[in-house]
């Protein structure tokens, strides 16, 4: 992505805050301009991470309209204005910092960040510039034990399909099952879904039923895609 797509999109995530209601409140939009002409004039990754935690409250957890700027309507409806802020205070940093640097930035953000910080940054990382080299810290967060922060990476979100090596991607897949995620939500499961999925979820069922606990539904969904896929299926 260049120079140029880079501020582009950043444009388009503080227009989206822009065309949301920041919980009612209009200053936030005046606040997050004058912070992208802040970080835009350069500043210190510091600073950069001060805003950061300072965007959740003056934007808020409404809805931003972000589905043209990511392409995908359901993919964009889960975002907040303080993502979209966010997602553009970053962008514009890139254009002034170093890039090692902002970097270090991002992935220092997503694993020392409050919550609301991590929930924007694995949120945003498939529309951040080089988003490939995120895969380590993004296969981390999903570690986590905090649902709200899996769950950004986990749903509506296309960054696991896309970089996720296969067996990250199948402790995702269960690790949705098991704390209740619903794995209808992960962007490119039935592409991503193999033999080994089955056969970890069928292990995973296999013990649940042993200690005399529910199977979640999810179990037969995954076993399904499977299934589905296998050479001389209707859908192979």
């Amino acid at each position: 992505m260049d120079a140029q797509a880079i501020a582009a999109r950043a444009a388009a995530f503080a227009e989206a805050v822009a065309h949301g209601d920041t919980d009612g409140r209009a200053e936030g939009v005046v606040w997050l301009q004058g912070a992208l002409d802040e970080v835009g004039a350069g500043v210190s990754a510091t600073r950069v991470r001060v805003l950061l935690a300072q965007a959740g409250r003056r934007l808020g957890d409404a809805s931003a309209p972000v589905g043209e700027v990511v392409g995908d309507a359901d993919l964009g409806a889960v975002w907040r204005a303080c993502d979209a802020g966010r997602a553009a205070l970053l962008l514009r940093a890139h254009a002034s910092m170093d890039g090692e640097a902002w970097h270090r930035l991002v992935v220092d953000a997503v694993r020392r960040g409050e919550m609301s910080e991590q929930v924007s940054l694995l949120r945003m990382l498939a529309w951040l510039p080089d988003p490939a080299r995120f895969c380590d810290v993004a296969v981390d967060a999903c570690r986590t034990n905090a649902e709200p922060v899996f769950a950004a990476i986990a749903g509506e979100n296309p960054y696991p399909a896309a970089h996720f090596p296969d067996g990250a991607f199948d402790q995702l897949v269960i690790k949705a099952i098991f704390v209740g995620v619903s794995i209808e939500r992960i962007v490119g499961l039935s592409d991503r879904v193999r033999v080994e999925t089955a056969r970890i979820a069928t292990d995973f069922a296999d013990e649940r039923r042993a200690a005399g606990r529910a199977v979640p539904a999810d179990v037969d969904l995954v076993l399904q895609l499977v299934s589905a896929k296998a050479p001389g299926s209707k859908n192979a």
